[in-house]
């Protein structure tokens, strides 16, 4: 048997025997919204100034894709991914 399936092994019993304890899901689900949606924000806003940048010089439908489309599409991704977050975090606190 390999190493990585002794080990894998072990964290599966370690896993059932004693569960994963609340406080360890609410760190988890602090993390997210304190970490890394600020950062996936920061990345994405400049993600969406590029492709509007980029809108300029296309023209039909790849201009509105550009412009419109894709900058409110990722946008309403990253609020629906906030609202669960903190949706949760309310629910289990």
């Amino acid at each position: 048997m390999s190493k990585w399936v002794e080990i894998r092994d072990a964290i599966e019993n370690e896993i059932k025997v004693s569960g994963v304890a609340e406080e360890v899901r609410k760190n988890v689900l602090s993390m997210l919204a304190d970490e890394a949606v600020p950062a996936a924000e920061a990345f994405l806003t400049k993600f969406i100034e590029g492709v509007k940048a980029e809108a300029v010089t296309e023209t039909g439908w790849c201009k509105i894709r550009d412009a419109v489309v894709i900058p409110y599409g990722i946008q309403a991704l990253v609020w629906l991914g906030k609202y669960v977050i903190d949706r949760t975090i309310k629910e289990t606190a």
